[in-house]
């Protein structure tokens, strides 16, 4: 008795101070955003965690029942949520990047530009004419970021998978719809999995924290190959839970095709998650030694299959098996990629790493790596799992820290996009731990000041985007003023 007459003393100023820091926060919030340009993420993540988590844990505290009422389940609709993701993705697409102009500029017009030749049946380009004897006053004369132009082929740098994929959107006139298409896709891959490993509501909160995180939806407009990648190792998680509750092993074949075509899109980014996925269906069949030595065969040919296909483009466009279009796009023989000595990861850490994540900490949901951190230190019941979705998202963390190589990210970093519907899962999983453990009752309002946030951190995403694609789209639109024909325009400097 004298417990619950402490906590209901308690509750006005847990109430009080709660609308305090909130104050705090929203004043603060506003003032950054609208006076400083200089390290603005950084300073909104600083105001975040100085305000908003105190307000935030002050507001559990007054919430939390000590009689252990049950509580209500999520009423939410998938398909509103669904739905949702399409309106705001429409409007990025046709309202902000003006449907056809992407992102990221350089990349997306490389993809583009292999999607074209491809859709002319070959695999590169006719080099532009010589203007000069010198080989190298000419490559400089149609030097271009991310292209190539070797033994009179000319291409962009990226493997094949993507602008054979891109290519037919193009064929149909409706490439700009690929990309928010396969975000809608990884929305349904992120529930199921959700569903398979969880629950119902962990399945829909999931979603809710991908369509209120800036770093996924606006991540998946534009051209670049991300949205493509983050399908197939998403569906390749799916059939490896699927795999691990079954015992089939076309599940684990599925998942390591899945894999294989990623490597296709972002070689890299395929093998750190597919490292994780794949030392995963191993240990599970540790104990069956038949179907473990079936299982190391199967992606020992499948793994040698994507291999021998990059292998082949490479050879097809840089004259070397070994030498990637990558590599000769650096002038290097081979792609210089890896620097694991202390001082570079050190210098990564500090540099390239602390910015990644400080990007995905403000451009996805409040504290989703808090919520994710606790929801894999407290779960019991499904702890394999947990860790298994962690460690998609740790892989991407260690595996671009080893290859400290810029992402140029406007929004969140792009690098970690193929594992966010891991965070959004662990997120969702830890926010109903804690609901469960600490009694939580009508939390609705919490969910209301979620979505104000997120509106706010859209706004600075999209005000920071539109900062960026704005001088480009007025070039490309003076040169489309032009109406010239078979021409491609060169501009000097940045």
């Amino acid at each position: 008795m004298s417990t619950g007459t402490s906590t209901s003393r308690k509750r006005p100023l847990l109430r009080s101070v709660t609308a305090l820091l909130a104050v705090g926060y929203i004043t603060s919030s506003a003032l950054i955003a609208a006076h400083s340009k200089e390290h603005l993420v950084l300073k909104l993540v600083v105001v975040q965690y100085a305000f908003l988590l105190p307000a935030a844990l002050c507001y559990l505290l007054y919430k939390r029942m000590p009689d252990g009422r049950t509580r209500p389940r999520t009423t939410w609709s998938v398909a509103a949520l669904y739905l949702t993701y399409g309106v705001l993705a429409a409007f990025l697409a046709l309202g902000v990047i003006r449907k056809d102009r992407g992102l990221q500029f350089g990349d997306e017009l490389g993809y583009r530009f292999e999607s074209r030749v491809f859709l002319e049946g070959r695999l590169a380009a006719e080099a532009p004419p010589k203007t000069t004897p010198d080989f190298d006053t000419y490559l400089n004369e149609f030097h271009f970021d991310h292209f190539i132009i070797h033994e009179n082929k000319w291409t962009a740098q990226y493997p094949p998978g993507w602008p054979a994929i891109l290519a037919l959107g193009m064929l149909l006139h409706q490439d700009w719809l690929l990309n928010p298409l396969l975000g809608l896709w990884i929305l349904w891959i992120t529930y199921h999995i959700a569903l398979l490993v969880f629950d119902e509501g962990v399945g829909k909160l999931a979603v809710f924290f991908m369509i209120a995180s800036p770093a996924f939806v606006l991540n998946s407009v534009g051209f670049m190959s991300h949205p493509l990648c983050g399908v197939l190792l998403a569906a390749a998680s799916l059939f490896l839970f699927h795999g691990l509750k079954s015992g089939r092993m076309r599940d684990f074949l599925v998942m390591l095709l899945l894999v294989a075509f990623a490597a296709l899109v972002r070689p890299w980014t395929a093998f750190c998650v597919g490292a994780v996925l794949g030392v995963t269906a191993l240990w599970s069949l540790r104990h069956r030694r038949r179907r473990l030595l079936s299982l190391i065969a199967t992606a020992t040919l499948v793994g040698g299959g994507a291999s021998a296909i990059l292998l082949a483009y490479n050879h097809a466009l840089t004259g070397s098996y070994w030498r990637s279009t990558y590599a000769l796009a650096e002038n290097h023989t081979f792609t210089v990629a890896f620097n694991v000595s202390p001082t570079s990861v050190l210098n990564a850490l500090v540099a390239a790493t602390r910015w990644s994540l400080e990007q995905s900490d403000f451009y996805t949901v409040p504290f989703l790596l808090l919520l994710t951190i606790y929801a894999v230190l407290a779960e019991k019941e499904r702890r394999h799992e947990a860790c298994v979705l962690g460690a998609l998202f740790a892989a991407l963390v260690i595996g671009y820290t080893a290859q400290p190589v810029s992402s140029g990210s406007t929004v969140g970093e792009r690098y970690y996009y193929e594992s966010l519907f891991a965070l959004a899962i662990l997120g969702a999983r830890g926010w109903s731990l804690l609901r469960t453990r600490w009694n939580l009752h009508g939390t609705w309002a919490a969910t209301v000041a979620l979505i104000a946030v997120s509106c706010f951190h859209y706004a600075v995403a999209i005000k920071t985007l539109q900062d960026r694609v704005t001088p480009h789209i007025r070039v490309l639109d003076a040169i489309e003023g032009l109406r010239l024909t078979d021409a491609v325009v060169y501009l000097k400097g940045d």
